[in-house]
């Protein structure tokens, strides 16, 4: 059983629901990045999943990648940043309803900016910890 599934619509659900976030990006989330989409957008991108068993426990670590991508001109990463501040809001040191899972957290991890020719783009990374129910 495999809880990475489980996380991802987690996350989705919670972003999508948010009212506030949503704004923010215009109401473009997605799984996979769109072809000439308007900006800015937050895809959910890849994650990777670790097993952990401990005693009678066993448990998953979902490291989950979401990326923000802005096409702003002198503005910079500027505006990316402000809608990580608004996800993280809503996603980090939280818990969320996981079906056959337990979550634990799931907790902000780190950040990085970089440049492509068309957009900015900066990716966020967070570190979910469940076990099976």
């Amino acid at each position: 059983m495999s809880a990475s599934w489980e996380v991802q619509k987690a996350l989705y659900n919670a972003l999508s629901s948010d009212a506030t976030f949503m704004t923010k990006i215009g109401s473009r989330l997605y799984d996979e990045a769109p072809t000439n989409e308007s900006f800015p957008y937050v895809t959910l991108g890849n994650s990777f999943e670790n097993r952990y068993n401990k005693l009678t426990n066993k448990g998953f670590e979902i490291i989950a990648r979401l990326d923000i991508y802005t096409k702003t001109g002198r503005l910079g990463f500027k505006p990316a940043k402000e809608i990580m501040v608004e996800m993280n809001r809503v996603l980090n040191q939280k818990r969320f309803a996981l079906t056959g899972f337990n979550m634990i957290q799931c907790y902000f991890d780190t950040s990085a900016t970089e440049r492509d020719e068309d957009k900015r783009i900066i990716t966020a990374r967070y570190i979910v910890w469940c076990e099976e129910s």
